[in-house]
């Protein structure tokens, strides 16, 4: 993979994560809670896999496509200067320096938080460590679970049962997964989105089983935590403001079941975002040989007497590696793509005339637009070719050339 399909591929997984974070937010209120959560853990991943499953399987193979005659690829290659002290920087530099960076603070928050839990004594209770650590609002991580300090009997008990399903669940693996999508996605803001849908969820869960089991005594203590009767300090939604959020979990843990049929709407979806996205695949040159002419193939003739299979193909002076040798001594590298690390394949079609002139260079598919000039420039200045027979007349022929750009 070069360092432009490279970060075409990553532009391609953030735009399908967005998409499907949108069809998301349409369809979670129809769906259970459990499969809206497994749902939203899995679209990064979903995307991750519809991107590489696009570039293994291409469809446009399916597809008629005339039978254009494809020549050699030619490769011009630079090479990367570095000027004082600082090397030439490019997007993946700068993305590995800031996914470094976010990846090391998120080592340091959970080394931090397994030193809290390491450093205070705890009771086992059911498998659970409970802890009770001064200054420190109610949570849990895992089978950790601590229990503010100052709350009633009744609070305490409705505080430990609520952090012991949250442990359960594996609330807290959920947001780990999060997490480190979002180091490897942070050019993305969906994921900050996502992450806050993730600990609604979470606690939309959490508010169903405890309605079930306590009903009024519950919802009371939801009430009064909203209306600051409840303990002074205590904290229950880590982070959530408290009248919105409250009204919004009682009005969801009353919600009945839900339909897992509006989860199969996803599916289509994402075949249509895949195929969406399959526009944009670009073409990389599968092998050094030209396309074979079957010799029982019949010409093909277009309005203005353009043949694409024919009984002699055009030659340039020189063959294939003359050809090579004149584009790599003609072409010049862009020096601020280089700098900037562009590289790849431009396709230029062009027509061999009937005289062996290059008429009507244009890109089939381009890389840069720079880099695409360049490769019109130096096809525009090829010499004349030895002409095409068909039926023993000279005859025009259409051609497409690869150009292959690299960095060395």
């Amino acid at each position: 993979m070069t360092m432009t399909s490279g970060i075409w591929f990553y532009i391609e997984v953030n735009i399908l994560l967005a998409f499907f974070y949108v069809v998301f937010l349409l369809i979670k209120q129809r769906i259970p809670l459990k499969w809206a959560r497994i749902t939203l853990i899995l679209l990064p991943l979903i995307a991750f896999c519809v991107i590489v499953l696009k570039r293994i399987v291409d469809l446009s193979e399916y597809s008629y496509v005339p039978g254009i005659i494809q020549l050699n690829p030619v490769q011009v290659s630079s090479v990367y200067e570095v000027n004082g002290f600082w090397p030439n920087l490019n997007f993946w530099s700068i993305y590995g320096v800031v996914t470094v960076i976010l990846f090391v603070i998120f080592l340091m928050r959970l080394i931090r938080l397994i030193h809290l839990f390491r450093t205070h004594k705890s009771t086992t209770s059911g498998g659970l460590r409970c802890y009770s650590i001064p200054n420190q609002t109610s949570f849990s991580f895992f089978n950790n679970i601590q229990i503010e300090s100052g709350l009633s009997d009744d609070e305490k008990m409705l505080v430990f049962e609520h952090e012991k399903e949250h442990a359960r669940q594996l609330h807290s693996l959920d947001i780990i997964l999060l997490e480190l999508y979002h180091i490897f996605l942070w050019v993305n803001p969906i994921l900050f989105l996502m992450k806050r849908s993730l600990v609604f969820m979470h606690e939309y869960q959490v508010d169903q089983v405890l309605y079930r089991n306590y009903r009024v005594k519950y919802l009371r203590f939801l009430v009064n935590y909203a209306l600051g009767f409840s303990s002074p300090n205590y904290l229950l939604t880590s982070r959530f403001k408290k009248q919105l959020a409250v009204k919004k979990r009682i009005q969801i843990m009353k919600t009945q079941k839900k339909s897992k049929k509006w989860l199969f709407i996803f599916l289509p979806i994402v075949a249509f975002g895949s195929m969406f996205m399959q526009c944009t695949k670009s073409i990389e040159p599968k092998s050094s040989d030209p396309i074979e002419q079957n010799e029982n193939s019949i010409p093909l003739l277009d309005k203005n007497n353009v043949y694409e299979v024919v009984d002699e193909s055009p030659i340039f002076k020189g063959g294939q590696e003359g050809m090579s040798a004149f584009i790599v001594e003609n072409v010049t590298y862009p020096k601020e793509l280089v700098d900037e690390g562009v590289e790849g394949n431009v396709f230029v079609e062009f027509i061999v005339n009937a005289d062996g002139r290059i008429e009507n260079p244009l890109i089939k598919r381009g890389v840069h637009p720079e880099l695409d000039a360049e490769a019109l420039r130096v096809v525009s200045l090829m010499p004349d070719w030895t002409p095409g027979k068909l039926d023993g007349k000279d005859v025009a022929v259409k051609f497409v050339l690869p150009i292959s750009f690299r960095l060395n």
